[in-house]
């Protein structure tokens, strides 16, 4: 097994535990809120998304 296929088990794990945000609008609410404390972005996110989670 490799590595990515290990980070692809947690993040369906925490998918299922409810436990994993996704959406640009859910996104930045929890972190405004600080709910949030760990944000992976996209390869392929536009200039300003990513901007946006910096």
């Amino acid at each position: 097994m490799n590595n990515n296929q290990k980070i692809y088990q947690l993040l369906g794990l925490s998918y299922k535990g409810r436990n994993l945000v996704t959406g640009e609008f859910a996104v930045k609410q929890g972190v405004l809120a600080e709910t949030i404390h760990f944000v992976i972005v996209a390869d392929d996110a536009s200039n300003n998304t990513k901007k946006l989670f910096q």
